[in-house]
């Protein structure tokens, strides 16, 4: 049995899901609209996962299980959310990543080709510099992520030094970071 249907989203070659069943367990009743999919199979129609309103899941990403996608959030390319685990805020996974388990990925983190299936897998920090962007960091690859740069930690040292110089607090946080890559 079909849990939603798609419905063309004027202006783009997108889809707004509409509920055709209700999904007590995300407060979706039928006839709801949910969020934006480029395919049908972005979303499953099997368990209890939903894709709100502002949120959008595109290219080949897949949201399966009883995973949600919240807010504006974003899920692309071949990224995968399932399980128990939610993705909300202006969060972004993308690339190859999966978030799976109970995990929570929020705020402006943005997880890329990488396995998240623990809480402790990621660490976002931030606001930070005039724009207040946000670095995450992601353990199992040590990659860094923040705004365009995704690298490792000697590369986004350099990065930092040559853009923002030893005084600024991209330079503040590297002591963290290395730490945090340690443990």
């Amino acid at each position: 049995m079909k849990k939603f249907e798609l419905i063309p989203e004027e202006g783009t070659s997108l889809f707004r899901i509409k509920a055709l069943i209700d999904i007590p367990e995300k407060e979706v009743t039928i006839g709801d609209l949910g969020g934006l999919v480029e395919r049908e199979s972005n979303l499953s129609h099997k368990g209890t996962c939903w894709i709100e309103y502002n949120a959008r899941v595109i290219g080949r990403a897949r949201v399966i299980g009883h995973a949600g996608v919240y807010g504006n959030a974003e899920v692309y390319g071949n990224a995968e959310v399932y399980g128990n685990s939610e993705v909300y805020g202006n969060a972004g996974v993308y690339g190859n990543a999966e978030v799976y388990g109970n995990v929570e990925v929020y705020g402006k983190t943005n997880i890329n080709d990488v396995k998240i299936s623990s809480s402790s897998d990621y660490l976002s920090i931030g606001p930070l510099g005039n724009i207040g962007r946000f670095i995450t960091l992601t353990k199992r690859n040590k990659s860094i992520n923040a705004g365009c740069f995704n690298g490792g930690l000697k590369e986004f040292a350099e990065a930092v030094n040559e853009k923002y110089g030893k005084g600024s607090s991209y330079h503040l946080v590297l002591p963290l970071i290395k730490s945090y890559f340690k443990d």
